[in-house]
């Protein structure tokens, strides 16, 4: 087999775990995943979605930390009816995706910083393989024999951690303003074989694959790639009156590559050292916030990243700039508990010719549901539950070999605990 997976298209494999961008995560505390509509916070993860509030929490020291468990599934079915396996089937876990904010504010001035999961976060496991795996030897097998069979596994991983931190100042109601960079490492992670490839005859006995074309010799991949770049964010937040709330916030490009540390690579796909354009896009966000009596407020959301301006290996020429809005709902049902719900529409903005079994991306419905219970004045805690419902992806032009396309479904859920305190 000539190849086991192409360079440009693997960066993406994990690149997000469900929501925001196609490479930024925008699910940074277990406060989104109750609501999904955060640029406009005034509480304490306000330090990612709105940072220019952080000045208005209050003189003293303010601590968020909280984490997430999300579970996705990837359902990949071929036209072409000669694979063994068929649909492939993988999945996502990510048992830990913890977000850590902190706060200090003095009078006017407020200064912030985070840990947080930018991009990446969980891995990716295919047990039986891809269809670009097997295609090429699948056609073989089944033209001149009575079938192959194999034995196939890959998994990959990816996390962007990113370290953020910046200043904000209250200077009236209308205008809280915010300066911060944050810094992001990368590193994906790859490891996969595809070994012991057969053709079986008609007669049942079987053929090692090598010497039918010696291009269908066993293939073993292990390699890390590594990359690190800088954004830096502007924010601002105006209250007007006392009922509506109103934020924006822009973070600049980040320019990245990541490069190979290979030890294994007999695909010949991941030279050591070699490197991939792996830009994190600009992002605009607004948010607002509208209290409409004493125990129910609204909020909404709308974010957009630039994807055409990256440098993705080429890939970039097959996305326009992706978005995703939507609205929430809280109400308080006492003065210690608060409930909410909320749902989200985002579209990835691909053409079909983005798509392939190893990188899709489809438009999604995703809803909401959980709430705030308070301790004490300084104490709360957070719960949210999510589902995220995604349109089916297709790519008639990925088999063109053989005439046959393929069309790709995901899920994803998951649960989130957060806490928050301030001294």
């Amino acid at each position: 087999m000539k190849k086991l997976i192409t360079l440009g298209i693997a960066v993406l494999l994990v690149a997000h775990v469900f929501a925001g961008g196609l490479v930024t995560n925008s699910n940074q505390s277990a406060d989104y995943l109750r609501t999904f509509n955060r640029n406009a916070t005034m509480d304490l993860d306000a330090v990612y979605y709105n940072p220019a509030a952080v000045s208005s929490f209050g003189s003293g020291l303010h601590l968020y930390i909280s984490n997430q468990t999300i579970l996705q599934t990837r359902t990949i079915t071929s036209e072409y009816d000669g694979f063994n396996t068929n649909p492939f089937e993988g999945s996502t876990f990510a048992p830990l995706f913890p977000n850590v904010y902190v706060a200090y504010v003095m009078g006017n001035l407020g200064i912030s910083g985070g840990l947080l999961p930018i991009g990446g976060g969980g891995s990716a496991k295919f047990e039986d393989g891809l269809p670009s795996f097997e295609r090429q030897f699948a056609n073989t097998g089944n033209g001149s024999f009575d079938g192959y069979e194999l034995d196939v596994h890959f998994e990959g991983s990816s996390i962007y951690l990113g370290f953020q931190g910046g200043l904000s100042y209250y200077l009236n109601d209308l205008a809280s303003l915010y300066v911060g960079a944050r810094y992001i490492t990368a590193t994906n992670t790859y490891s996969g074989y595809l070994k012991d490839i057969m053709f079986i005859n008609a007669d049942g006995s079987k053929i090692a694959a090598v010497t039918v074309n010696p291009g269908f010799a066993d293939i073993e991949v292990e390699t890390e790639q590594t990359g690190s770049t800088m954004v830096f964010v502007v924010a601002s937040n105006s209250k007007i009156g006392d009922a509506l709330n109103v934020s924006l916030r822009y973070e600049t490009m980040g320019e990245m590559v990541v490069t190979n540390n290979t030890t294994i690579d007999q695909s010949g796909k991941f030279p050591d050292e070699a490197e991939t354009g792996s830009d994190i896009p600009a992002q605009f966000s607004v948010g607002l916030g509208l209290q409409l009596s004493d125990v129910l407020h609204v909020t909404g959301t709308y974010d957009m990243w630039f994807d055409s301006a990256v440098d993705w290996d080429k890939r970039e020429l097959y996305v326009s700039n992706s978005w995703e809005g939507g609205a929430a709902v809280e109400y308080d049902l006492s003065s210690s508990l608060m409930v909410s719900a909320g749902f989200l529409l985002a579209n990835p903005g691909v053409e079909d010719d983005y798509n392939g079994d190893l990188s899709y991306s489809a438009p999604t419905t995703s809803i909401a549901l959980g709430g705030v219970f308070t301790l004490s004045d300084h104490n709360s805690v957070s719960l949210g539950l999510f589902n995220t419902f995604y349109a089916q992806a297709q790519n008639i032009y990925v088999g063109n070999d053989f005439g046959q396309g393929e069309t790709y479904d995901k899920t994803a859920m998951g649960v989130a605990f957060g806490y928050s305190h301030s001294f």
